[in-house]
């Protein structure tokens, strides 16, 4: 039986420790975590697997900390510009899906120093700490749009902080697995009223054919001449194995 999916969103180049410790928890609850780290080389942009794994998860946990992460190379036409983490959330939202924002605090051993996130990735780009200081401008509009839209509820300082916030997300996470396994319950009645509707109708068919064999034998044995008969007898078998 396939298991529900929990997408996980962090800044991999900070959080990409964290995430995987996350997975390890969510899948002891019960749910198969998805992140950027499965992302196929040679599938597309981005944002299109990302829309399609979110859209077949439940919901989202995202790790929200200093740094902005990869963008897309233009400006999104839904969210303006933004980073392909701050993608997942917008669009996860947008979507109606359950999400979880953990706030991961400046005490939290970072996969990356913070002073050395959103810095160019292609060496000796000019004005380096400029374009970090851009990047870190619109990271801090987003924190602030998550607070003001009251998303930022919990805050972690180290793995066992972590690790306890997603553990009590064990009765939120349990009503999702409900909902999800009604949900294939009721995919599961609807293929077999269609199996048994699928039969009644071959069945019907079967009963019309053979009726309808019975009485063109019985409208040829009242033909006196034995080789019109013998011709519509076979007439008569012939449709029915076609049937």
């Amino acid at each position: 039986m396939n298991r529900p999916r929990i997408f996980l969103s962090a800044v991999s180049e900070e959080l990409r420790t964290a995430r995987q410790a996350v997975a390890a928890t969510v899948r002891t609850l019960g749910f198969d975590p998805v992140s950027q780290d499965d992302f196929p080389t040679g599938y597309g942009e981005l944002r299109n697997w990302l829309r399609e794994q979110i859209d077949s998860c439940e919901g989202l946990i995202q790790l929200v900390g200093h740094g902005y992460g990869a963008e897309p190379p233009e400006a999104d036409p839904d969210y303006g510009r933004v980073s392909y983490t701050q993608f997942e959330f917008l669009y996860a939202s947008a979507k109606k899906k359950k999400t979880w924002v953990i706030v991961i605090g400046d005490d939290y051993q970072r996969d990356k120093p913070i002073d050395q996130l959103d810095l160019p990735r292609k060496a000796g780009r000019a004005k380096p700490r400029a374009y970090q200081t851009e990047r870190q401008k619109l990271q801090k509009k987003y924190i602030a749009r998550l607070t003001r839209e009251n998303h930022l509820r919990h805050t972690a300082n180290n793995d066992i902080e972590l690790q306890n916030i997603v553990l009590r997300m064990r009765d939120d996470l349990g009503e999702l697995r409900k909902q999800w396994e009604e949900l294939l319950k009721k995919v599961d009645e609807i293929a077999e009223a269609s199996r048994l509707t699928t039969e009644k109708i071959r069945a019907h068919l079967l009963q019309t054919a053979e009726e309808t064999h019975r009485r063109e034998l019985s409208e040829a044995d009242a033909i006196k001449d034995w080789r019109e008969r013998q011709r519509l007898r076979e007439s008569a078998d012939n449709a029915m194995l076609r049937g």
